[in-house]
């Protein structure tokens, strides 16, 4: 049996240390912002978990570097957001995306259905409706510069990045995130 690789947990009292921590240090910042309140506030509209996750998406977008982007050069190509097989998002996604231009690139949001269609993506999203098919996409990512973000605890020792769910609270849920230390250094992010 594997050993699962180590997780920092985002959300609730825990801290990270290392690399990944300090790139993700900005991501925490903004999060906990995020946490002041639950996604079902007392006044105004319910934030729908779609919503935010799709914001997550765009924090994770911004803050983590991928190959080639510390050397300077201008952007060749756009940042493709992939989501690999069921789209919880509809058109929240590219909503949540809009005016956004991580490391000056413009987003596409790209719904897919294989591993090899991935490829060509910085980041994708699988959802929890494909937990049966997540391990085998993930292990034929594993290595490559794609940001792995998906919606079930299974998915940290399968070998996501990022894992976002949600926790109930008294006042509605919390989204709150794990990431996984080494997935993110055996792809070089």
């Amino acid at each position: 049996m594997s050993s699962v690789a180590p997780v920092t947990s985002y959300g609730s009292n825990a801290a990270g240390k290392g690399t990944v921590a300090a790139v993700l240090f900005r991501i925490a910042v903004v999060y906990a912002l995020m946490l002041v309140l639950p996604l079902k506030a007392v006044a105004g509209p319910v934030l729908q978990e779609n919503q935010a996750f799709a914001r997550f998406l765009v924090l994770f977008a911004r803050y983590v570097e991928w190959p080639g982007q510390k050397d300077g050069e201008p952007p060749s190509k756009p940042f493709v957001v992939g989501i690999l097989g069921h789209d919880p998002f509809g058109i929240v996604l590219e909503q949540a995306f809009a005016g956004q231009l991580p490391g000056g690139r413009e987003v596409v949001v790209s719904r897919i259905g294989s591993a090899v269609e991935a490829r060509g993506c910085d980041m994708v999203f699988i959802s929890r409706e494909e937990s049966r098919r997540q391990a085998v996409w993930l292990r034929e990512l594993a290595g490559l510069p794609v940001l792995t973000v998906a919606e079930t605890e299974a998915a940290l020792s399968d070998g996501a990045c990022i894992v976002i769910t949600t926790e109930t609270t008294e006042g509605g849920y919390r989204p709150r995130f794990d990431v996984n230390r080494s997935a993110f250094d055996s792809c070089g992010l």
